[in-house]
């Protein structure tokens, strides 16, 4: 993304929609830095790491539409 990284957009996602941060889903094909952890305080937000299969996908999407926010 041009202008803001990931981080930068769950950062705004959770000000402006705080009910859509538990549906993020980072898909990289990059180690997560340090500061990652941090900035999601006690919240899980999913990683799929690049490449990945199309069944990977499917069952964290699956996951995350049966789980309660």
């Amino acid at each position: 993304m041009p202008e803001m990284d990931g981080e930068v957009l769950y950062q705004r996602i959770a000000e402006t929609w705080p009910q859509l941060a538990s549906r993020v889903v980072f898909v990289t094909a990059q180690v997560p830095s340090p500061n990652f952890a941090m900035l999601f305080g006690d919240a899980t937000v999913p990683i799929l790491r690049k490449p990945f299969k199309p069944n990977q996908l499917r069952r964290l999407v699956e996951r995350m539409l049966t789980e309660t926010p």
